[in-house]
């Protein structure tokens, strides 16, 4: 089933940018004022902070409420099984480094991939630009470029 014409798509997106939202609220308080930063283990520096975990944990909490089923795989706190088709993939500061240094080069990645196959994937800057989206290449226009600003 092309993702458009999943009956459910609208509702996906418009739960996309609400858990983008919560996010913000949840890591915009922590930019440029960070506290301590822990390491996630592993050869190389793997930063994360306590607005990592805790944009994190807002989505998962506000996907626990609309979507108990779906599975969620999260970058800081792992896989959770779902029932059913549907897997939200969830990066809530992707590039933490440039975070803890205060350069505005990090945003929220959101996914939702239906079978394993993408469904819609989102990209939020809160403190530099609107949120960006995009759907699965199955349903793109080609003349239309591949994130449409929101």
């Amino acid at each position: 089933m092309p993702p458009l014409s999943d009956p459910q798509f609208g509702k996906f997106l418009a739960t996309a940018h609400g858990l983008a939202d919560r996010a913000a609220e949840v890591i915009l308080p922590h930019f440029r004022a960070i506290g301590a930063i822990d390491h996630k283990g592993g050869d190389w520096l793997d930063p994360v902070t306590a607005a990592d975990v805790g944009a994190e944990r807002a989505i998962r909490a506000a996907l626990a409420e609309t979507y108990p089923d779906h599975g969620v795989v999260g970058e800081e706190l792992g896989r959770k099984e779902g029932v059913g088709p549907y897997c939200w993939v969830i990066d809530p500061i992707d590039g933490t480094r440039a975070f803890i240094i205060g350069q505005p080069l990090w945003g929220t990645l959101i996914g939702l991939a239906r079978n394993g196959e993408p469904l819609l994937g989102l990209m939020n800057q809160p403190f530099t630009s609107p949120i960006s989206r995009s759907i699965s290449s199955a349903e793109r226009n080609p003349s239309e470029p591949r994130g449409t600003p929101q």
